[in-house]
């Protein structure tokens, strides 16, 4: 390798450029292409419009159900239970063991908008949205605030398979990050 790095140093010295030096040009220009506020951006606004139509074509989750159905009977007789789970411990009788706060608030939902599986993954996606909101605002109490920064940083959240999935469905996961991020924020 150094006998290599030795002719292309002679080559440099009559004036012509070594492949190193082309490669390391050209990775630095998609470099900072692909770190472009613009294209950072062209990114995010793309993935949104991908997302959005994706919520049409997803399923129910077996874990929806269950929440729904602990929200529904919490509602209509005061007691939190799961019928469609008959046999396992006692739970189509009474559930002492939930997620309290998050059937609490499915509850609630059903009062005011009626039951539906899409009005209670409505509510995780407005979570998701206040905790997008959020991390704006964290980002923008930082000294040194960088709008590239932000919008790289959402793309990392947004993009990641987990959070695609679960942010558009009843379950607790992203309330409780919501909830965790606020109390940080605060």
């Amino acid at each position: 390798l150094s006998q290599r790095k030795r002719n292309y140093d002679r080559i440099n010295t009559r004036g012509l450029k070594s492949p190193f030096f082309i490669l390391e040009k050209i990775i630095c220009k998609a470099y900072h292409f692909i770190t472009s506020k613009n294209t950072i951006t062209g990114f995010l606004i793309l993935f949104c419009i991908t997302f959005f139509y994706s919520l049409w074509h997803r399923y129910v989750q077996s874990d929806e159900y269950w929440f729904g159905e602990q929200a529904y009977w919490l509602l209509n007789e005061g007691v939190v239970k799961i019928k469609s789970m008959p046999g396992i411990l006692d739970f189509d009788k009474r559930m002492l063991v939930y997620h309290q706060l998050f059937v609490f608030i499915g509850a609630g939902i059903i009062k005011l908008f009626g039951w539906s599986a899409y009005i209670l993954k409505t509510f995780t996606i407005v979570i998701y949205s206040i905790f997008l909101t959020l991390f704006l605002f964290y980002f923008k109490k930082q000294k040194e605030y960088n709008y590239s920064y932000f919008v790289a940083s959402s793309l990392l959240i947004l993009t990641c398979p987990i959070m695609v999935m679960q942010s558009f469905m009843f379950r607790p996961e992203i309330m409780v990050m919501t909830l965790g991020f606020l109390s940080y924020f605060f």
